[in-house]
């Protein structure tokens, strides 16, 4: 993220390095801060810069990669998304689970029902949920599952009290039977 104030013409950070990227700027309710996703670390984790200056720095150092992002109202909470298996007790199971996968080699996938493939993404078992990571401590986060999300939503929002954050996601089609 270059350049965040108008005043100033120069960049106030670096931009990522090379093969990295940066996307889904938020600002601070404060106006004060920009959080951002980040692969500047190997993973996709929240990053912050503040508006007076400074270089950028990682917020967030979760084992699975983040999508999605916004602040609570007042400033303390991120909402954002991950990708997780849904029987897994903690992101630490989604994250071993993904490099036994990895390790294994294989590369043939069972699909026993349709659609397996949507768009650009193919259904890999695991749901989008959404997480409650404090701005202050960011290091932890917990779980708000969302209803049957097969990717991450944008339509998710923190309540006004940033108690509750609403999530909305397509629910997949129920086969329905007529009798003949």
């Amino acid at each position: 993220m270059a350049g965040v104030a108008r005043q100033r013409r120069e960049p106030r950070t670096d931009p990522p390095p090379q093969g990295k990227r940066d996307r889904a700027p938020r600002w601070a309710p404060d106006g004060q801060t920009l959080a951002f996703l980040s692969n500047r670390s190997g993973s996709w984790q929240v990053w912050s810069i503040a508006l007076a200056g400074g270089e950028a720095w990682k917020r967030t150092d979760l084992p699975v990669d983040l999508d999605g992002l916004l602040w609570s109202p007042d400033g303390k909470w991120w909402a954002a998304t991950a990708e997780v298996y849904a029987d897994c007790p903690d992101l630490a199971c989604t994250k071993k689970r993904d490099d036994e996968r990895e390790k294994s080699g294989v590369q043939a996938r069972l699909y026993d029902r349709l659609m397996v493939r949507h768009w650009v993404a193919w259904s890999e078992g695991k749901r989008s949920h959404v997480f409650a990571i404090p701005v202050e401590g960011a290091r932890r986060a917990t779980s708000r599952p969302a209803t049957r999300a097969s990717r991450p939503s944008s339509a998710a929002a923190p309540s006004t009290t940033s108690r509750l954050t609403a999530a909305s996601s397509p629910l997949p089609a129920t086969p329905t039977r007529t009798k003949p």
